[in-house]
Parts: C-alpha cells; sequence; structure tokens
C-alpha cells in the first residue's frame, strides 16, 4: 500500500500544493521500485537506451545512484520522505498536509491537462518504456507489451494524449 500526501510545501505560496508518496526508512521494496523508476526517467530524459552502457557525466546509472544517496540521507536523518511524481524529495517537517490518498498503485493523483505519455521501444529491445513530458516516474518502469504500457499510460491521460513511437 502506498501513501500519497497533498501538500503545500511553502506557507508563503498558498495556491502551491503538489501529491508526494511518504517514503518510510525501512520499505525497501518501495524504495527499489522508485529507483527503477528514477533510472527508467533518466534513460527518458537523456535519450538513451539502457542496454548501452553510457559514459560522462549525464549517465542515467550514475544520477539514479546519486539520487539514491540522497534518498538514504532523508531517511537516515528523518525516517522518512516525501517524493514527487518527479523524484524530487523534501522532508516532512514544516509541511502543510492537505490530504491522504491511499493507494494500490504507485500513481501520483497528479493531473496535469497538457501532459502528453509517449510509448517507445529502444530499437532491437523487447520491453516498451514510458515517458512524459512532465517528467514523471512510471512504476513499473518498463512493460513487456505494448497493451500493458498503453493501460499504464491511461491510467494518467485520456487516450488522445499519448503517443506511441
Amino acid at each position: 500500500m502506498y501513501k500519497f500526501i497533498r501538500c503545500n510545501t511553502d506557507v508563503r505560496l498558498p495556491g502551491v500544493e503538489g501529491w508526494y508518496l511518504e517514503v518510510l526508512a525501512g520499505d525497501f521494496a518501495t524504495i527499489m521500485d522508485l529507483h527503477l523508476g528514477i533510472i527508467a526517467s533518466y534513460y527518458a530524459r537523456f535519450v538513451q537506451d539502457p542496454h548501452l552502457d553510457p559514459q560522462g557525466p549525464y549517465n542515467p546509472r550514475n544520477l539514479a545512484a546519486k539520487w539514491l544517496e540522497s534518498l538514504h540521507k532523508f531517511l537516515n536523518a528523518d525516517g522518512r520522505v516525501l517524493v514527487n511524481s518527479c523524484g524530487g524529495m523534501l522532508p516532512p517537517d514544516g509541511i502543510a498536509f492537505r490530504g491522504v490518498i491511499d493507494s494500490d498503485k504507485m500513481i501520483w493523483p497528479d493531473t496535469y491537462k497538457d501532459e502528453r505519455i509517449t510509448i517507445s521501444k529502444w530499437p532491437g529491445g523487447k520491453h516498451y518504456y514510458l515517458s512524459s513530458t512532465h517528467s514523471r516516474i512510471f512504476v513499473p518502469d518498463k512493460y513487456s507489451t505494448y497493451k500493458a504500457a498503453r493501460e499504464m499510460a491511461l491510467e494518467y491521460v485520456a487516450e488522445d494524449r499519448i503517443i506511441s513511437r
């Protein structure tokens, strides 16, 4: 079960709210699912085939490892952390909570009227991946069939905002 919390992260900006996933220090399954989602998100952002071994400062595996290190620092300090749909994280201290949703799926309740989701497959690859114009994390990070990827995309956006490549 996943706990999503709607919160205002800065009381000086009362109209700015978002949904965050609560991650607890001992919840290794959620942490690993998030990490895999972050890796896939970084590959999509930097347009690199995960089947190759890219080098350089924007290596998605290295960036995702640094993300995981940051997550552990937060968890070691506070025992829990809030993670948004793009992988941004913050400690829950001083945050104004506005609502809670418990879900069986790791699907952030954020909705964007202009979001588009692309379903694609790397050349010669066998899995389908999703990427969002809002850099959203998808868990699971890959899908064995086009149908499964499309069903997940429909959890977020209407059919006319899904692009296939």
